[in-house]
């Protein structure tokens, strides 16, 4: 079907749920993944993340920066570096037909990513292990309990849209539609 006669058929079941679903939203629910982890013989890759609603009511979604400041939102995320060399090996085997780089080039790839990271604060590195903590409260954003700019957070993810590949060379862009 068109997107306009699918969302045609939706807007009436929507609408019957309207009420439900901010009636929901204003008891403030809480939605939250405790741990999600991978466990490989190289270590283990853990996130865990909360999202808090905060008592929503209809007359907010007018204003997406009122909403932004009643949602609460913490996640964390541990990597092992092991880890992350072995899945970045393996990408770039898929990508080169079964080719990998010796593990010095590989290290000094993943070094290379890893480090700018770690020196802006975005990422802690300890015992091998490479984590981050992300905290959105009353619209305001931290990362490893630093405040972060909002306007600095686009920039930053615009630069990393701009980044390298694990190969070294530009980011492909997809034109493949979403």
């Amino acid at each position: 079907l068109p997107e306009a006669q699918l969302a045609d058929c939706f807007a009436p079941s929507l609408e019957v749920l309207k009420p439900a679903l901010f009636s929901l939203l204003e008891h403030g629910p809480r939605f939250a993944v405790d741990r999600l982890a991978l466990v490989v013989p190289e270590g283990e890759a853990r996130i865990d993340y909360a999202v808090n609603l905060g008592a929503l009511k209809e007359a907010d979604f007018d204003n997406p920066q009122q909403i932004l400041e009643k949602i609460g939102v913490i996640a964390n995320a541990s990597f092992g570096e092991a880890v992350i060399g072995k899945f970045a090996a393996m990408a770039m085997a898929q990508a080169s037909g079964g080719q990998t780089p010796p593990p010095e080039q590989l290290n000094a790839m993943i070094e290379q990513g890893v480090l700018p990271l770690v020196s802006q604060g975005f990422i802690n590195r300890a015992d091998g292990k490479l984590s981050t903590s992300f905290e959105m409260r009353s619209g305001a954003l931290t990362i490893n309990g630093k405040p972060i700019d909002p306007g600095l957070t686009a920039s930053a993810m615009g630069a990393l849209a701009q980044s390298r590949s694990m190969d070294g060379k530009p980011a492909r862009r997809s034109n493949r539609r979403r």
